[in-house]
């Protein structure tokens, strides 16, 4: 934020850092190997079944291993962003447009110098001051919600298992404390006052 402490009436700028609004994903890769075994008879050399005293064929166990390989996919995007600045105004809430594609304006801009023009889009002016808010933190607590949509997918030996599959919606919040501070001009000394007169 910017200024860092801010002042009554002054828009404080916001912005997020450690993350573009991007897509998150992950994969992983499962192997799974079990056994496939069944009863096959025991021959002998002509390749008759031999048998039992019971007159059954004598039967032996032939397993062998196959296996499955899984690939797991999971994508998540912000669906939107939720800024509540603590003064109990109407929070801020910016949309995303869909997978991946969330403008700067939800993220904020970064503060690079006093001489830049360049205004975070994402900007909050205090009534009043934080002094008394918040216990002795004497501070506004700042609140960014983003929601985060999410889909998965999983392929079978290298086969796709039927796309992209949605999963419920993931909130996840951060917080910051925020000082304000108020600033009045007073006056040492009278200033004279003229009289003009036509």
């Amino acid at each position: 934020m910017n200024p860092e402490k801010g002042l009554v009436n002054v828009p404080t700028w916001f912005w997020v850092e450690g993350y573009d609004g991007g897509t998150l994903s992950a994969g992983e890769t499962v192997l799974q190997q079990h056994n496939i075994c069944h009863l096959v008879a025991i021959r002998d050399a002509n390749g008759l079944a031999q048998l039992d005293e019971t007159g059954r064929p004598r039967t032996r166990l032939d397993c062998h291993t196959e296996d499955t390989t899984f690939d797991v996919e999971v994508r998540l995007w912000p669906k939107d962003f939720a800024w509540d600045f603590g003064d109990h105004s109407a929070p801020q809430t910016i949309g995303c447009a869909g997978v991946g594609d969330c403008s700067d304006s939800a993220l904020g801009s970064p503060f690079v110098d006093a001489s830049a023009s360049h205004a975070s889009p994402i900007q909050h002016p205090y009534v009043w001051s934080s002094l008394g808010v918040n216990g002795a933190a004497d501070a506004y607590v700042v609140h960014l919600a983003i929601t985060f949509a999410a889909e998965y997918r999983v392929s079978v030996n290298g086969q796709d298992q039927g796309g992209w599959r949605g999963l419920p919606a993931r909130n996840l919040s951060w917080t910051a404390n925020h000082q304000v501070q108020e600033a009045q001009a007073v006056l040492v000394r009278p200033c004279p006052v003229t009289v003009l007169r036509c």
